[in-house]
């Protein structure tokens, strides 16, 4: 009987060990110690961009890749910032007036003709992905190198917002006292609406004052951006991404693929909808994007 016993618990033993030797394979969406193959770069088109960018990879499989570069049999080439059309240079400065330019990539590849152009913006690595003619397609999803099959993130990673339980929002009454001590000092008249903390421990704060604001605040107290978001005064009420014009939903999944949405605000006088803004983030970066009353693109502004 006692051995029967011992054979019993043994079973017991192994089934819950394979079910949690599954259950972390499956959190962890892929092997930590091995980097992607060529097979699983060319399926996901990445492009690595580790080498362009400081990273804090830790493994060879949390190297940094942008991916859906290219799609099918490819030809890439490097290209000189001058060897591109002038149209990416123009849009480069309107919406990233500060960026430094690491590298861009010619692509041709089964849908023709395109450029791949990384910057570092805001010290954060950005791809972005341009047509043959230089006007501007989409940001480029980004991955770590585990995460090229699967999800395209996993917990404890660089990317583990994607998850969607907003991790990294915080209620204002938590907010460090240096953080809201020089926010109310330098801004009196604000409202606070929202508020963030980044991995790196910047505070994005979005408040209403005749118009929206997004500023960010070291966890010392120091200020470091602030931007205006929209500057048309009206009464501000949250609105649910649900609730969002289905052109909104649309333009961001497809120029702005794995972003994920933080806030959104709809503006109206004398019970009209005039526009609505939203903030997401968009890899390692937070945007607030603002639309019209129909949801056609307006412009955006980066917070962090």
């Amino acid at each position: 009987m006692k051995s029967k016993l011992n054979q019993l618990f043994l079973c017991v033993l192994f089934l819950c060990t394979s079910l949690f030797a599954c259950k972390k394979s499956a959190d962890n969406n892929t092997d930590d110690t091995m980097a992607p193959n060529a097979a699983t770069i060319s399926a996901t088109g990445a492009i690595s961009i580790s080498s362009l960018i400081s990273t804090a990879a830790t493994a060879p499989g949390d190297s940094l890749y942008l991916v859906g570069c290219f799609s099918g049999k490819v030809k890439r080439d490097t290209v000189a910032f001058a060897a591109l059309p002038s149209a990416v240079g123009a849009y480069l400065q309107a919406n990233y007036a500060s960026y430094i330019f690491k590298k861009a990539f010619k692509i041709t590849d089964n849908a023709g003709t395109a450029y791949v152009v990384v910057i570092k913006f805001n010290d954060k690595p950005i791809g972005l992905k341009f047509d043959a003619s230089g006007v501007f397609v989409k940001v480029l999803e980004q991955r770590e190198g585990r995460d090229l099959k699967g999800r395209g993130w996993h917990d404890g990673g660089r990317f583990d917002h994607r998850d969607g339980k907003h991790r990294d929002t915080i209620a204002l009454s938590a907010l460090p006292a240096a953080v809201k001590s020089i926010f109310i000092t330098t801004y009196p008249s604000d409202t606070l609406l929202h508020a963030q903390v980044t991995k790196d421990s910047v505070y994005v704060l979005l408040s209403k004052n005749n118009g929206l604001f997004a500023t960010a605040i070291s966890k010392q107290g120091t200020l470091l951006k602030r931007v205006a978001v929209d500057n048309v005064k009206g009464i501000r009420t949250e609105v649910l991404q649900a609730n969002l014009p289905t052109a909104i939903t649309n333009y961001l999944s497809t120029t702005y693929p794995a972003y994920v949405f933080n806030k959104a605000y709809v503006l109206s006088k004398a019970g009209t909808v005039q526009d609505y803004v939203v903030l997401v983030t968009v890899n390692s970066s937070r945007y607030a994007f603002k639309f019209s009353a129909s949801g056609a693109f307006q412009y955006f502004v980066i917070v962090n």
